[in-house]
């Protein structure tokens, strides 16, 4: 599906999904690619129980995915599924449901496995609170990559990995987030867990800019802290004055972050933005 339009329709812009009968799965090989997906009642873009492997893998990229009513673009009970290259903005309004800007999400029966999620701008996200954040490795995600995106201004969190393992969190710019009213999630990058232990998950090199009160650049929920292979290194958290990260509490102590057993060289420090209202790349 390519340089195509989807608008004004009941359920979502474009669906991939499977047909009645067997399999129940669509494969992979699939590609949406320069679409513009806008002023749909569901998701901008969806793949739906799709299969793929590796070799195999499926493709959102290019396109631009505004004014839909839940997420803009989701790999739903999906593997392989590679989003990349899009803008999410002004996504969730029409909804009660949790949404995302960009989100993958599995079950326990159907995962939604070895997904990456990369070069997006993703913006404006709003829909029912603790949700209306930017992107999610939303449950069962597990084998999954987010890095090189840009995500600022969504109601509640930048970007979240939550009840999902083994993934690697990279690269990414998280601003100013945190537009909606008391979420419990506070993040400009989280770790959470609810149902599914939170293990083997690699944050580095990313940088946090928290600036709505209560808000902080960096969460992980407690429960996380002693379970096996989280890594915080080399990020970048600020926020000019208060709290910048909350792990159970609040804290704003570089010397005490970096003490804690699965951090140890993260920064403390204006990233020194161009135009943090508009624009988010560095100063070079």
């Amino acid at each position: 599906i390519k340089n195509s339009t989807a608008r004004y329709n009941w359920e979502d812009g474009i669906r991939l999904a499977p047909a009645s009968g067997t399999p129940a799965v669509c494969g992979g090989n699939n590609v949406v690619d320069a679409v513009t997906a806008h002023d749909n009642y569901g998701i901008g873009v969806q793949f739906n129980t799709c299969t793929a492997t590796a070799g195999t893998e499926n493709y959102v990229k290019n396109s631009t995915v505004y004014n839909n009513g839940e997420d803009g673009i989701k790999a739903y009970l999906s593997k392989y599924t590679t989003i990349e290259s899009n803008i999410a903005r002004d996504n969730g309004a029409s909804t009660a449901r949790g949404t995302s800007g960009i989100r993958t999400e599995g079950s326990a029966t159907i995962m939604a496995n070895n997904n990456i999620i990369r070069y997006n701008k993703v913006y404006n996200q709003t829909g029912l609170l603790p949700d209306g954040g930017g992107i999610q490795l939303d449950h069962w995600s597990d084998y999954s990559q987010v890095y090189d995106n840009i995500v600022y201004n969504n109601r509640s969190y930048g970007i979240v990995i939550f009840d999902t393992n083994n993934a690697n969190v990279y690269n990414n710019t998280s601003y100013g987030n945190n537009t909606g009213t008391g979420p419990t999630i506070t993040g400009e990058i989280v770790l959470w867990e609810f149902a599914v232990t939170v293990a083997n998950i690699n944050v580095k090199n990313n940088i946090g800019y928290a600036t709505a009160a209560g808000m902080h650049a960096v969460q992980i929920n407690p429960t996380i802290a002693d379970n096996a292979g989280i890594v915080f290194s080399n990020n970048d958290w600020y926020r000019v004055s208060g709290d910048w990260y909350h792990n159970g509490a609040g804290g704003s102590n570089l010397a005490t972050w970096n003490a804690l057993s699965y951090v140890g060289t993260d920064l403390n420090a204006d990233p020194l933005f161009q135009s943090p209202t508009s624009n988010l790349w560095l100063l070079p």
